[in-house]
């Protein structure tokens, strides 16, 4: 069985999506909030000295990239599923040449997808 790194993708950004979350949660209460319930539960980058500052803006980077990254294997997971799902062999033929991109960006599965769809549609 074949193993493909763009199967996992989605699940590799959902996760340094939370770990940068967490992080900036954290440099965000040190800095700018000052709530002593996560200091008390040790729960504080303070150690650290001023590169507790590196740490925030580094988090948040990371949060918006890597939110923005889901946001569009999601946005382009969905499209393909409703071009596909549509039913016309128009829009499929309209859309084949993204239907394609996108297969080709999010791995093997949606190319076997799009393979099954052509065979449905007898597109060469």
């Amino acid at each position: 069985m074949k193993y493909d790194l763009r199967e996992y993708k989605p699940f590799i950004y959902i996760i340094i999506l939370a770990v940068s979350a967490i992080f900036l949660i954290i440099s965000a209460n040190d800095l700018i909030f000052g709530d002593t319930y996560l200091a008390k539960n040790f729960v504080t980058l303070s150690s650290i000295g001023a590169w507790e500052y590196w740490v925030f803006t580094a988090s948040f980077i990371f949060t918006v990239a890597f939110g923005y990254l889901v946001f569009v294997i999601f946005r382009d997971t969905r499209k393909f599923y409703d071009i596909i799902d549509r039913g016309t062999k128009q829009a499929f033929l309209k859309n084949y040449k993204e239907l394609q991109q996108i297969a080709k960006k999010l791995g093997p599965k949606l190319e076997e997808s799009l393979s099954e769809a052509t065979k449905k549609w007898k597109v060469k």
